[in-house]
């Protein structure tokens, strides 16, 4: 068995995303096994999901005079941690922006400090 990953060309998954607009994109997979006249097909969904991001604060609700403490947990779409940088953006109550930084995880963690 091996294991291949699909990579589409942008001009093509915009084909495929404007030809299936009000549905799941799917692509017709197909396999042949080398030496013989067998093929495996497949339907796979397609998706431009690039992995998770997971948030975690120390406490589920602040005072105004209070430090924020968070870590934020970064995977790829294989669920591996991915040290991809990400933006970070804090609000307050009132919806403005307080804080905003770009960082890269290391090992796919990054704390505040």
């Amino acid at each position: 068995i091996k294991t291949v990953e699909l990579m589409i060309k942008m001009n093509e998954w915009l084909k495929i995303t404007r030809e299936n607009s009000q549905r799941h994109p799917y692509l017709n997979i197909v396999a042949e096994v080398s030496n013989t006249q067998e093929k495996k097909y497949t339907r796979v969904l397609v998706s431009n999901h690039r992995g998770y991001i997971f948030i975690q604060t120390d406490q589920p609700m602040y005072n105004p005079s209070q430090k924020v403490k968070y870590r934020v947990f970064t995977l790829d779409h294989t669920m591996r941690p991915t040290e991809e940088r990400v933006n970070i953006s804090v609000f307050n109550a009132d919806g403005s922006r307080i804080m905003e930084s770009m960082k890269s995880p290391k090992d796919g963690i990054f704390k505040s400090l």
